[in-house]
């Protein structure tokens, strides 16, 4: 067998290794080409997985959304009702089951607008609504452009006022989508509207009351008064001074029913406590209208029950206040030779207090039904004519009210039109059994005027108006005191330093200027000899803010104008006797 060349020629094994290397390079591509693929199939893998969570998460999300939605709506106090592209219930307001007779809402989803109507027929949704609903969902093209996007209407329903609103919603190609049925309850607004509007007119009313009341007394004050000066007699003069006298006092009631309604109206109106005898303050409250009564021939009885005896604990004048304005109302009311009675009933009795029932009973035109529902409001009276026949402001049966509430009681009226009314009020009284016998009564203005009972005494007098000090020097020209005047609050004091031994007391005004009474108060108060004399305040700031800053400056009293003489004359033999 011959021998096999086993030997290779040089090229030969070149063009081999050149294969060869050929191939490593190759294999190398593959080897990159499939790392590569296999990053990419990575990448494919990790982008699905990425975008199924957060497709997850998106209608995850528009889940939370849509429920939130959901409960927002059907939470809502007002009837709502959405409906899709083809008039099905989608969802709505709890509420609804207010207007439709249906347990759960639920129950509506996925019926037509025609079913439920046809099936619950709600009185809400009137032919007027419906027109209105259909016109909306039957617009050409169903387009924005062709429909409206929002029309209302009210409509009343079961005694309730209902605003309605059909609002039509398109999606993102301004394609119909559905509309929405909003219901809105107004029956509170509108009352609340025609309160304050019936409050505008009854206060227009009152103004126009309360001009015709001022200007009366004022042209009764000026007329009388040009007849005094031109009077020949005396007795025409007394006349005239009696008439001047009785439109003063007048005028005066009117101011301060005003004055105390601006007190309750800002919460300054205020009650307090103290012991006083009753038959007392029974006495003093019908003898401020005795004059009255006896004027029109009517006639008052008085009851008292047995078991009020002393002394009680309340706001004496406060409860005076009530119990004359009823009685005034009741005499302005009542025809002449009528009859009034006033009874004080002992009601419930209880360890420290008992329950008093007053009653102010007249024969007068009375009162109808309707009538007596709004007596007590502010600013009203029974009717436009009674207005225009008796006067009045409207103020005082309202400010009874309130004082009586404030006083923990309560009030009501009883009446037939043409048989009299009978006002009512319950009061807590409490008892002070320690107190027996009345205190003396100061009603010195009498005695003053006989026996000149300051003569001598040097009073300074101070008010920026000549004639505040005029009528207050001719006041107290029947006591013997001397008067020295004071025009403003730096001429008092410096009169009070020159000489401060010379005064007994000074009547102080508080408006005025240059300095006011509050600081020449304090001026005379920090001077030698200042910290002792008695000083009045005398003004026309009459609220309880002013009476207490007439005591904080170191005031001794109050006056308040216009000033009462008794009142005047009694403070004085308090700090002068």
């Amino acid at each position: 067998m011959a021998d096999i060349d086993k030997t290779v020629s040089l090229e030969a094994y070149e063009e081999l290794q050149q294969k060869l290397a050929a191939s490593e390079i190759m294999c190398k591509k593959l080897a990159r080409s499939l790392r590569i693929t296999e990053k990419n199939k990575d990448v494919i893998k990790v982008n699905a997985e990425v975008q199924y969570r957060l497709t997850k998460n998106i209608s995850d999300e528009k889940k939370r959304q849509e429920l939130y939605v959901e409960l927002l709506l059907r939470s809502h106090p007002d009837y709502i009702l959405v409906f899709d592209d083809n008039m099905n219930f989608l969802l709505g307001s709890d509420s609804i089951t207010g207007i439709i007779d249906v347990e759960d809402i639920s129950l509506l989803h996925g019926r037509s607008f025609p079913s439920i109507i046809e099936r619950y027929k709600p009185s809400a949704f009137t032919q007027e609504l419906l027109d209105i609903i259909y016109k909306n969902f039957d617009a050409p093209a169903n387009s924005k452009a062709n429909s409206p996007v929002e029309e209302k209407l009210e409509i009343d329903v079961e005694g309730s006022r209902l605003e309605v609103k059909v609002l039509s919603f398109y999606n993102d190609f301004d394609e119909f989508a559905g509309f929405l049925i909003v219901m809105h309850d107004i029956t509170e607004l509108i009352e609340a509207k025609e309160k304050a509007e019936q409050a505008n007119r009854s206060k227009s009313e009152f103004l126009s009351r309360m001009s015709h009341e001022i200007r009366t007394p004022m042209n009764a004050i000026i007329g009388m008064t040009t007849i005094a000066q031109n009077a020949k007699h005396k007795e025409k003069r007394d006349s005239c001074l009696v008439e001047i006298e009785g439109a003063s006092k007048h005028l005066l009631d009117v101011i301060n029913n005003v004055l105390d309604m601006s007190k309750i109206e800002a919460n300054k109106f205020e009650i307090t406590q103290s012991a006083f005898d009753f038959h007392q303050m029974i006495s003093n409250a019908t003898n401020v209208l005795g004059f009255r009564i006896e004027e029109r021939n009517q006639k008052l009885n008085i009851e008292i029950d047995e078991r009020i005896t002393g002394y009680v604990i309340s706001d004496e004048f406060r409860l005076t206040q009530v119990i004359t304005n009823l009685l005034a109302n009741a005499v302005k009311f009542t025809p002449d030779n009528g009859v009034l009675t006033l009874r004080a009933i002992y009601d419930i009795d209880y360890d420290s207090y008992f329950i008093l029932r007053f009653e102010v009973e007249d024969t007068g035109i009375g009162v109808t039904e309707e009538e007596i529902s709004r007596v007590f409001d502010a600013f009203e009276q029974a009717d436009g004519g009674t207005a225009r026949r008796f006067g009045g402001t409207g103020l005082g049966l309202s400010i009874c009210k309130q004082i009586i509430e404030m006083m923990d009681g309560s009030i009501w009226v009883e009446s037939h039109p043409g048989k009299g009314s009978n006002f009512i009020f319950t009061l807590p009284l409490f008892k002070a059994e320690q107190f027996q016998e009345s205190p003396e009564i100061s009603s010195i203005g009498s005695s003053l005027t006989a026996s000149g009972h300051f003569k001598g005494l040097n009073i300074l007098v101070v008010d920026d108006l000549d004639i505040n000090r005029e009528i207050i020097t001719g006041l107290l020209d029947v006591t013997g005191i001397i008067t020295e005047e004071a025009e403003d609050g730096s001429s008092a004091v410096e009169k009070f330093i020159a000489n401060p031994s010379k005064y007994s007391l000074i009547l102080m005004d508080i408006q005025m200027p240059e300095m006011d009474g509050y600081t020449a108060t304090r001026r005379i108060r920090e001077s030698e000899g200042g910290k002792d004399i008695p000083i009045i305040a005398m003004t026309a700031n009459v609220f309880k803010d002013d009476i207490d800053a007439c005591y904080s400056a170191g005031m001794n009293a109050h006056l308040g104008k216009p000033i009462d003489t008794d009142i005047l004359f009694n403070e004085l033999d308090k700090y002068l006797s």
